[in-house]
């Protein structure tokens, strides 16, 4: 059970269920598992999907470009979280950042895989982004997303800070909260004794039964 459910909808004792794939930092390994969520929930008739791809390797690159404190930056990960323009705004004058520009534009940049292009332009400058902006682009192309619309999320974090690259979410119209997410969280393992790459997702069988 978890102390308390991820969002206002969920539930405190989900009923998980998902997949992992371990060994395997190349993004073949996040191009299968994304495809092995969209068809689990094909299976259980749910249409229209819409896939939402993002990268919290973005936002990391930028952090590692400033000097702030853990607290600083906790806070400016719950800015994102709340999508609060204003409260960046205000963070942006109250704190010294050398890349201020960027994370005004990392907040604004969602919409369908053309706003890639567009993101490579704002941080051409900085090259661990570039290359997380390059890994969506390869998997928007290489991912079979049939009667899935794919929309791009570039200031989604996630809730957890253990994601480490490609993030992602499904969602339907008909339902309160995310029918499925994941991501890669490289390092992860670490605490059990090796650090693998590995990329997974899960959902609440608990949610989608009832909410069907």
């Amino acid at each position: 059970m978890q102390t308390k459910a991820d969002d206002f909808y969920a539930s405190r004792s989900p009923i998980q269920a998902g997949a992992e794939l371990y060994g395997s930092d190349d993004i073949s390994a996040d191009v299968e598992v994304i495809e092995l969520m969209l068809e689990s929930l094909k299976l259980l008739s749910i249409s229209p999907i819409v896939l939402s791809l993002g990268n919290v390797a973005i936002f990391n690159a930028l952090i590692a470009q400033e000097d702030l404190l853990g607290e600083q930056v906790t806070k400016l990960r719950q800015i994102f979280a709340r999508r609060s323009t204003p409260d960046l705004a205000e963070f942006i004058v109250s704190v010294t950042l050398n890349n201020a520009d960027m994370f005004s534009a990392l907040m604004k940049l969602e919409g369908d895989a053309s706003i890639l292009d567009k993101a490579l332009d704002v941080f051409s400058g900085l090259p661990e982004a570039k290359l997380a902006i390059e890994d969506l682009i390869k998997i928007s192309t290489q991912l079979n997303t049939t009667d899935v619309e794919v929309m791009i999320d570039l200031a989604e974090l996630k809730a957890y800070e253990y994601h480490t690259g490609v993030v992602f979410s499904a969602y339907n119209e008909d339902y309160s909260k995310a029918l499925a997410q994941g991501g890669r969280y490289n390092g992860l393992s670490a605490s059990f004794g090796k650090a693998r790459a590995a990329t997974g997702f899960s959902f609440d069988l608990k949610f989608l039964s009832q909410a069907q």
